[in-house]
């Protein structure tokens, strides 16, 4: 977690090799917590989301 939300990862990726999830303003989750997002912005290694209801 930083001061933008919660960080992650998809669940297709590799935690030692790929990119990160950024989830803009999400800070009340937990490691481990599954969240279903909407990517708002990606780059060449990482993604940005907005959390979603599933």
């Amino acid at each position: 977690m930083n001061s933008e939300g919660a960080i992650g990862r998809s669940y297709i990726d590799a935690l030692e090799i790929d990119g990160k999830v950024y989830l803009t303003d999400e800070f009340d989750v937990e490691s481990g917590d599954q969240i279903w997002g909407h990517i708002i912005h990606a780059d060449k290694h990482d993604v940005w989301s907005v959390r979603v209801e599933d």
